[in-house]
């Protein structure tokens, strides 16, 4: 999936709109075949990666436990124990990385003498 599209259309959506968005991807991942495909895949020691939205990336933690609605997991990086949505596991191997179109700034066709524009600097 494109997320950079994605990314542009909530550029334009209210904290309304976002709100309601979240609301039904939260009831959707809830449904039990999320969870049964994921657990069809997953066992116990299995080293696995996971999304953390805390850091925004991938992280490696090996299965200690399936449970009904989530899964417990050894983080390799901090050591810790996590219960983490079977959701969040990432099972086909995806990129996850989200490229934004870098800003590609003013071209001299532009911008025409008298304009008024501005910058930001490092």
């Amino acid at each position: 999936m494109d997320f950079t599209d994605v990314l542009k259309a909530l550029q334009q959506a209210s904290g309304f709109d976002l709100y309601r968005l979240r609301a039904a991807i939260d009831r959707t991942l809830a449904q039990p075949r999320w969870i049964m495909a994921a657990t069809t895949q997953l066992r116990a020691g299995q080293t696995m990666q996971y999304f953390s939205d805390t850091d925004n990336a991938l992280r490696a933690a090996t299965v200690l436990d399936l449970r009904r609605k989530r899964v417990l997991v050894l983080d390799h990086q901090s050591t810790r124990r996590w219960l983490i949505d079977y959701a969040a596991i990432n099972l086909e191997g995806v990129d996850v990385a989200i490229r934004e179109q870098p800003a590609s700034g003013l071209g001299r066709h532009e911008v025409a003498v008298g304009d008024t524009f501005g910058f930001q600097d490092h």
